[in-house]
């Protein structure tokens, strides 16, 4: 599974805007005030089908074991990408121990969750996929179970064929 697909749905779903023309692979949109030099993983540039996969991706409750939690369950579009709750509900309606930070402006931190221990968005999304609180789906499994669903098989040849 390609992390960086989430990732680029989660940028574009954040209010930063990605469009394709010409040679350019990209150009990136940002809102008033952010940098617009906006850092870019070297081997991973956005392009318009990675961000539809994301977009696939954080929606999916089948990313969690079973099957019923999204990122975009406690990432929530109508609440700045963060969530209402005091602290994270996962599966099974685990409690987690601290609140969901927001998503918006995440592409320019330089550490990612509370606790910074993730050094990268792209390793910092498998954290709550393989989490017992939040998602509880090992990440070898998931891999395999997105192998089987035909929509996603088309996704990703689409994307890195």
């Amino acid at each position: 599974m390609k992390v960086s697909s989430i990732l680029i749905g989660i940028l574009l779903l954040a209010g930063i805007t990605l469009s394709f023309a010409g040679d350019t692979p990209y150009r990136i949109s940002v809102p008033l005030g952010l940098d617009r030099f906006m850092p870019v993983p070297e081997k991973n540039h956005p392009t318009e089908q990675k961000i539809i996969l994301g977009e696939m991706l954080f929606f999916d409750t089948r990313l969690s074991r079973n099957n019923t939690v999204s990122c975009a369950i406690c990432h929530r579009p109508d609440h700045a990408f963060a969530d209402t709750h005091t602290v994270a509900i996962g599966i099974d309606n685990r409690i987690g121990p601290r609140n969901v930070p927001t998503l918006v402006n995440r592409a320019y931190g330089r550490m990612f969750s509370w606790d910074g221990n993730a050094e990268s968005l792209e390793k910092q999304v498998l954290l709550p996929i393989s989490n017992p609180l939040e998602m509880d789906m090992d990440v070898d499994v998931l891999v395999e179970r997105l192998k089987t669903i035909p929509e996603y098989k088309k996704a990703f040849r689409r994307t890195y064929d």
